[in-house]
């Protein structure tokens, strides 16, 4: 017992800032993250809600999918090889559990509830629904975009699904679609949608 949690301060106390949220991230709240997109796009979320403390820490380009930093997926494999990632996806192992709740203790506010309430954001959005989100709210993210034309055609669409799944108010849905809330209104009630006020 006593190895153990000296291997598990060991392993977290050699972990760099930037290793340690996105272990937090992948491990927070039991929401699963399910590919690598929504992992960038969480912490990215998490990074322009905090510059002060996460603003400097990842490099964020546009890229073929939005926002990307190369050095979090480096992170996932190095997470993946020590054995602290199950080697199918993006799910904790036994022992990547124990250096999580390790590394859940340092994490302090607001960086643990902004990293949770994105994580909470993404789950249950498609990845078109998740990326009209970001391109909209960061337009300069679309440039070297693979999937803008497929976003633009279902531009519509996808903003009044995170208005109906609950991810944005109807003001954010009609700022999106650039037009007034009123008519924004006017067309959810005209496709049946139905919304929290």
């Amino acid at each position: 017992m006593t190895s153990n949690h000296d291997d598990v301060q060991r392993v977290r106390d050699s972990m760099e800032g930037t290793e340690k949220v996105v272990l937090y991230t992948i491990g927070s709240n039991n929401i699963p993250i399910h590919n690598l997109v929504n992992l960038q796009k969480v912490i990215f979320l998490s990074s322009r809600s905090l510059p002060d403390i996460l603003g400097g820490s990842f490099n964020f380009e546009a890229h073929k999918k939005g926002p990307y930093c190369s050095d979090i997926d480096e992170t996932v494999l190095d997470l993946s090889s020590s054995g602290l990632l199950d080697s199918k996806d993006l799910t904790l192992s036994d022992r990547g559990e124990c250096i999580y709740k390790a590394v859940e203790e340092g994490i302090r506010e607001p960086l643990k509830s902004t990293i949770d309430y994105w994580k909470e954001f993404q789950d249950g959005l498609t990845e078109d629904e998740l990326l009209t989100f970001v391109y909209s709210t960061y337009p300069e993210t679309v440039r070297n975009s693979e999937v803008i034309d497929r976003i633009r055609r279902n531009f519509r669409k996808n903003t009044i699904s995170l208005v109906t799944k609950n991810k944005i108010s109807v003001g954010k849905g009609s700022e999106m679609l650039g037009i007034g809330y009123v008519k924004f209104e006017e067309l959810l009630k005209k496709e049946g949608v139905r919304w929290k006020s």
